[in-house]
């Protein structure tokens, strides 16, 4: 099976799909997720089904087990490192490369 990792924005529905996904395709158990990660079995059930509101600390250890990156949600795309880095990498300078990159970002709009 192949590793999973994944990076999603820290808010509960986001963090809730990722970890949906990454238990669809696990073979681990509820109780060797609680042993390693100490949060108590039934938490993890709540966890992993969805059922949280916040993102705790248990939350955060259940993702970290399951190799899920949490990052901030921006409301301002100039404060967000990793679109800065990726349009640093990816633009070369030109008004029409600025315009091809601009049409791909938003043809993504309505991607979940």
């Amino acid at each position: 099976m192949q590793e999973y990792m994944k990076t999603c924005i820290n808010n509960p529905s986001s963090v809730a799909t990722a970890l949906s996904e990454w238990w669809e395709h696990s073979s681990d158990t509820q109780e060797s997720i609680s042993e390693i990660t100490g949060v108590d079995q039934s938490q993890v059930s709540r966890i992993l089904s969805g059922d949280f509101v916040r993102i705790t600390p248990k939350v955060k250890a259940v993702c970290k087990y399951a190799k899920i990156t949490l990052i901030k949600e921006y409301a301002d795309p100039t404060k967000s490192p990793i679109l800065i880095e990726a349009l640093k990498t990816t633009w070369d300078g030109s008004e029409q490369h600025a315009k091809a990159i601009a049409k791909v970002i938003q043809s993504l709009r309505n991607y979940r």
